[in-house]
C-alpha cells in the first residue's frame, strides 16, 4: 500500500486520538506536509521502520489495471497490519464468491515483496481449488510457486500449494508434511478452514501444529462453532468479516438458490454385503453405515485401529427426492412462500404502482431494471415457474406485488401487432418488426433489447445487421424503432 492510499481521514483521526485535538483552525502554511503527517500516522500506530517497510507494499496490479474491490482492500490492510505488529493466528470470513483466494494472493503477495514472510504455505483441500487458485489468481508467482502433488517435496521454492490430503495419511510414512523442519514456513494459508482444521484431533490440525512458529491465516465463509468444534477458538476472533448481506447490498453477490439432493443411501443407510471388499482390496467391516460415516474415516471395530478409509465405487446409489430453496439477501433461508416473500422485496423498492411504472417506462434497457431486481432478491425465474412461464416480468411483477392481471407475452405481441403502429417504415422494416415480435413471444423482452438478436434467426434472414438497420434509416432511428416497440408492448 502506497502510503498516498491512506485516508486523510485515517490519518487525521490518529492525530486526534493522540493530541486529544477536536478541532482546530491552522493557516494555510501550517498545513502538515505529508511527510510529517505520515510520519504523525507512523507513530500514532508504532509502526518501527521494519513495520513500516511491510504495511507501505504496495499490492500487485497487471496490465489489465485490476486492482482489489474496497473490502477486499481492508482486508488486506488490516490482515498485513497485525501481521506486521506479530499477530500469528488471524481468521478472515469473507462471504462465497467474493474473492477470498485473491484478497490471499494479495495479501501473501505483500508479505512476500516485503520480505516479511520468504516461505509461504497455501492449503486446501479440494484439488480443483489449488489448480483455480495456482492458474488464476496466483499465477503472478510464476517460477517461485509449486503444487506439491505425487508425495514429492521439492525444498527450492518459496510459494507452495497442497491439498491436505496430499500431504497428510493415516499411515506415518504418508504425511509428507514432516520432510519439512517445522520451521520451514513463515505463513500457513488454509482455505475452507470450517471444514475440518478447526477440530482438535483432525489431520488437518496436525499439520497446523507442526508449523506452530508460522503465521497463521484462516479463511473461511462460514466460521464453524459447535461443541466439539470451533476455528474461533483456534484462530480468534475474525480480524476482518465481509457477509453476504453486504456483498449483495453493495451489488457483488445476488440472492441465490440452492437445490438439495436426497440419495438413497444417505437416508436409509448402507450395509455391506459379507466379505465384501473396497477399492483397495480390505474387508469393510460389517456394520450399517449412515450419513455421517460417508466421506469420513470410518474406524474398523477390530481390536487393531488402525484408522481406514474405506473407498466403496462399485455400489448403485439413487436420487429420491431433490428440492429447491432460495435464501435471501441476509444469507438465510426464505421460509415464507415465495410470491410473499417476493411482494416484500419489490414493496421495499418501489412504494407503489406508479413508482414502478415510472420506472419501467423511463429505463433505457428494461434488462437494467430486471437486473437490479435480481439483485436485491426478487427471483424472477423462480417465480415464473410459480406464476407463469409465460408471462413477462413486467406482468410477473404488477401481478405479485400489485394484484394486477396479468398478460402473457404472446397476448401483448397480439395488441400491438393489431394496432399497427409501424406504417411509416418500409416493407423490410416493418417484417423485421414482427419477427422482434415473435421473439418477445418466446423468450421476452431482455432478448430483443440485445443488438446481437440481429444476428439470431430468423431475424438474419433478412440481411447483415447493417442491412437491417439501414432499412430502418440508421442506428439511431432503429434504436428508437425498439423504443417505440416495448412503449407499445407495455401500453396500458
Amino acid at each position: 500500500m502506497d502510503k498516498k492510499q491512506l485516508s486523510e481521514r485515517d490519518i487525521c483521526s490518529k492525530y486526534i486520538a493522540n493530541t486529544g485535538t477536536v478541532e482546530q483552525e491552522i493557516s494555510m502554511p501550517s498545513f502538515p506536509s505529508p511527510q510529517q503527517l505520515w510520519q504523525r500516522y507512523c507513530q500514532a500506530n508504532g509502526l518501527t521502520p521494519e513495520k513500516e517497510l511491510v504495511t507501505t507494499q504496495d499490492f500487485y496490479t497487471d496490465s489489465t489495471g485490476k486492482e482489489p474491490r474496497y473490502y477486499q482492500l481492508n482486508a488486506i490492510n488490516r490482515m498485513v497490519k497485525a501481521i506486521a505488529n506479530g499477530q500469528n493466528r488471524i481468521l478472515l470470513v469473507m462471504a462465497t464468491g467474493i474473492g477470498k483466494t485473491y484478497t490471499a494472493f494479495q495479501i501473501i503477495w505483500r508479505l512476500w515483496k516485503a520480505k516479511a514472510k520468504r516461505r509461504i504455505l497455501f492449503l486446501a483441500d479440494r484439488n480443483i481449488l489449488v489448480n483455480q487458485t495456482r492458474t488464476n489468481d496466483f499465477k503472478p508467482f510464476e517460477s517461485a510457486m509449486t503444487k506439491i502433488g505425487n508425495r514429492q517435496i521439492d525444498k527450492s521454492y518459496e510459494i507452495y500449494l497442497a491439498l491436505y490430503q496430499a500431504v497428510t495419511g493415516t499411515e506415518e510414512e504418508k504425511n509428507i508434511y514432516k520432510q519439512f523442519s517445522p520451521d520451514f514456513f513463515d505463513l500457513v494459508v488454509v482455505d475452507e478452514c470450517h471444514r475440518g482444521s478447526a477440530a482438535d484431533d483432525s489431520a488437518w490440525r496436525e499439520v497446523l501444529d507442526y508449523f506452530s512458529s508460522a503465521t497463521q491465516i484462516g479463511m473461511t465463509a462460514t466460521p464453524k462453532e459447535t461443541k466439539d468444534v470451533s476455528n474461533i477458538d483456534y484462530f480468534g476472533e475474525p480480524l476482518y468479516t465481509y457477509s453476504l448481506k453486504q456483498g449483495i447490498e453493495d451489488g457483488f453477490l445476488s440472492p441465490y438458490k440452492v437445490v438439495r439432493i436426497d440419495i438413497d443411501k444417505d437416508l436409509t443407510g448402507y450395509r455391506p454385503t459379507k466379505g465384501k471388499l473396497d477399492k483397495h482390496g480390505r474387508l469393510i467391516p460389517d456394520q450399517i453405515y449412515n450419513q455421517k460415516d460417508f466421506d469420513r474415516t470410518l474406524y474398523d471395530s477390530a481390536p487393531t485401529e488402525k484408522r481406514y478409509k474405506y473407498v466403496i465405487h462399485d455400489v448403485p446409489v439413487m436420487v429420491v427426492a431433490e428440492r429447491v430453496q432460495y435464501y435471501g439477501k441476509d444469507g438465510k433461508l426464505i421460509i415464507e412462500s415465495l410470491k410473499d416473500y417476493t411482494k416484500k422485496s419489490l414493496l421495499t423498492e418501489y412504494n407503489s404502482l406508479d413508482s414502478f411504472l415510472t420506472a419501467w417506462s423511463q429505463a433505457d434497457q428494461k434488462a437494467a431494471i430486471i437486473s437490479e431486481l435480481e439483485e436485491h432478491g426478487v427471483f424472477l425465474e423462480a417465480l415464473a415457474d410459480e406464476v407463469g412461464r409465460d408471462l413477462d416480468p413486467f406482468d410477473l411483477i404488477c401481478h405479485v406485488a400489485w394484484g394486477q392481471s396479468p398478460l402473457t407475452r404472446r397476448e401483448r405481441a397480439e395488441n400491438v401487432r393489431k394496432r399497427d403502429v409501424f406504417t411509416q417504415y418500409g416493407d423490410k422494416a416493418r417484417r423485421v418488426i414482427q419477427a422482434l415480435l415473435d421473439k418477445y413471444a418466446d423468450e421476452g423482452i431482455v432478448h430483443i433489447e440485445d443488438l446481437g438478436i440481429l444476428n439470431v434467426q430468423p431475424i438474419c434472414d433478412f440481411g447483415t445487421p447493417i442491412e437491417i438497420i439501414n432499412a430502418f434509416g440508421g442506428r439511431d432511428q432503429y434504436l428508437q424503432a425498439l423504443k417505440t416497440l416495448e412503449k407499445e408492448l407495455y401500453a396500458a
